[in-house]
């Protein structure tokens, strides 16, 4: 990426749908040597051996320790699935009743209504897939 794009947003995100995808990406990365970090979400598995066919070291690694507290007064498992999508739970719980009603009744133009998170690109087909269900 030319010096300019870097000026207008310290932040570039990409999505991919296969490992393989990840790979290539990141070799791509690593071959130009920008010297920056990269975050890469996904299954640790998966990630470890990528890591290691390209010759590199994870420096950190996130793990969810699952939810604490009065579950009960969490939304629907349903909307959590939305909602959680990111990890920064941008996405308000009624926003996502509103769009299911939508949904429902064929009222549901377009998915911009859920991009409060810059993290959503990464999740937004499976927000299709999930809202589609109803």
């Amino acid at each position: 990426m030319p010096e300019a794009g870097w000026k207008i947003s310290p932040v570039i995100t990409a999505a991919c749908t296969d490992i393989q995808s990840v790979r290539n990406v990141i070799t791509e990365i690593k071959g130009k040597n920008f010297g920056i970090s990269i975050v890469i979400s996904g299954l640790i598995s998966e990630i470890e051996v990528l890591l290691k066919e390209i010759d590199l070291k994870p420096h950190t690694i996130h793990f969810s320790l699952g939810i604490f507290g009065k579950k009960e007064f969490l939304p629907s498992e349903e909307t959590l699935k939305i909602t959680s999508m990111c990890g920064h739970h941008c996405i308000s719980p009624k926003l996502v009743v509103n769009l299911r009603k939508q949904v429902r009744l064929k009222k549901f133009q377009c998915i911009r209504q859920l991009r409060n998170c810059q993290n959503l690109v990464f999740v937004e087909f499976s927000i299709k897939r999930e809202l589609r269900k109803y």
